[in-house]
């Protein structure tokens, strides 16, 4: 029932009115809705990005509103002032990629909620707080597609186990922002032919920050990826296999080609169909990349052999 602000001054605390502004919209948020609710837990990386396309699209929408007021008549406090902090420019900054990921729902949210807003006024933006959506998909695109279902047999053998208390069932699911982020962030740091990264930036809607739309993270039908472990403690290893299902065969193809041009920049070498090796580097391992229809599973190990005890091949 508070909310606290953190200050280097605190004989003379200052807070920027944007930040203001979007905190209480969460305040009342949670006053109408309850935040703590079961229904605004995730046991998913794209489940949680979704459901703060809502909640933290909706406050950055607000925030929005009100600079647009305060420049267009209302009488507003000024802004404090610019503490020079700054993000910085050296080596010690954060991952790009995993920034990107998590700034998605701040980025798309605001567009989502002003489409509702369109859809249905505010009755609509109630309706997606009552039955949030279930992925990002939803949010990039400005629809309520579901998730189809994903059929997974755990079939590893030689002591390669799940983690069956993790996730759903073990399984977390990727989701298409986060797809878009990895083939974005190889493209930039490693020259993948995966996407254009400078696409990032063609945005339409005045309520966007980043474009997070590309050929081979559209046509996401949904994914699971279930990570393995054998051994533990110093002398674990662990693999994982992520299963992608698509709208139609060609979006998988697309997403296929995507994945093996991040393995082509790593210098992967194959082994056998559809089997790769990152011979060194920070994603030294073996992979591989399989299609069937509309479905694409990629087999993750230290080693090849350890890719047919994760995922044995069906005969």
């Amino acid at each position: 029932d508070a909310i606290k602000v953190i200050t280097p001054t605190p004989d003379r605390p200052t807070i920027d009115n944007a930040t203001l502004v979007h905190e209480l919209v969460h305040a009342l948020q949670d006053q109408r809705y309850n935040l703590s609710a079961p229904q605004y837990t995730r046991q998913t990386q794209d489940g949680d990005l979704a459901l703060d396309g809502v909640v933290e699209g909706e406050a950055a929408y607000v925030e929005q509103l009100y600079a647009r007021h305060c420049a267009n008549g209302w009488s507003c406090v000024a802004p404090a002032g610019d503490s020079g902090g700054g993000s910085g420019g050296g080596g010690g900054g954060p991952n790009l990629g995993v920034l990107l990921t998590i700034y998605q729902p701040y980025s798309d949210g605001p567009v989502y909620i002003d489409w509702l807003r369109q859809q249905g006024g505010w009755s609509a933006v109630v309706e997606a707080f009552q039955n949030p959506p279930e992925s990002t998909e939803q949010i990039i695109h400005l629809t309520d597609e579901q998730p189809v279902p994903i059929e997974y047999e755990d079939r590893a053998r030689n002591g390669w186990q799940t983690f069956p208390r993790q996730g759903e069932s073990g399984s977390d699911t990727v989701g298409e922002a986060s797809m878009y982020v990895m083939f974005w962030y190889q493209a930039r740091t490693h020259d993948a032919e995966t996407i254009d990264p400078r696409n990032i930036g063609n945005v339409q809607s005045r309520y966007d920050t980043y474009n997070y739309e590309s050929e081979p993270s559209a046509g996401w039908g949904n994914d699971r990826l279930y990570p393995y472990q054998k051994g533990t403690d110093a002398g674990a290893e662990y693999g994982y296999v992520w299963a992608t299902e698509w709208d139609t065969e060609e979006d998988a193809r697309e997403f296929q080609r995507a994945y093996r041009a991040i393995l082509d920049a790593h210098d992967a070498e194959q082994r056998a169909e559809g089997t790769y090796v990152i011979p060194d580097g920070e994603f030294e391992d073996a992979f591989r990349v399989t299609r069937s229809g509309t479905r694409v599973t990629v087999v993750n190990g230290p080693t090849v052999d350890d890719l047919d005890d994760i995922r044995p091949r069906q005969t």
